[in-house]
């Protein structure tokens, strides 16, 4: 973060106007990404209730559901957050390198 000026001015932005941010924190940021997969896993499932059998779409939404639910999977094994007792999450691989 100090390497970036400009992207330092904006965390402490974000920190200190909470309009800045529409209230949220630089963590919620971080998990819009990752949140919108599940959903997209739910809108394809619910598609192919809808879809025919010898519809020729349904073999390939249903290998997009299976290749969404191993991303999800590895992603989660990634991201084994741990929170301590202060509130900070710590993420793996950074000992010296919090987020709150």
């Amino acid at each position: 973060m100090a390497s970036n000026e400009r992207f330092r001015q904006f965390v402490q932005r974000c920190r200190k106007e909470e309009r800045a941010c529409q209230r949220l924190s630089l963590l919620s940021f971080l998990y819009n990404p990752i949140q919108r997969v599940p959903r997209y896993v739910m809108l394809l499932k619910t598609y192919m209730k809808h879809l025919d059998n010898r519809n020729p779409d349904k073999a390939s939404v249903q290998s997009a559901v299976t290749s969404l639910n191993r991303l999800l999977f590895e992603a989660n094994k990634l991201c084994n957050f741990t929170k301590d007792g202060s509130g900070t999450i710590k993420l793996p691989h950074t000992p010296s390198r919090t987020l709150r």
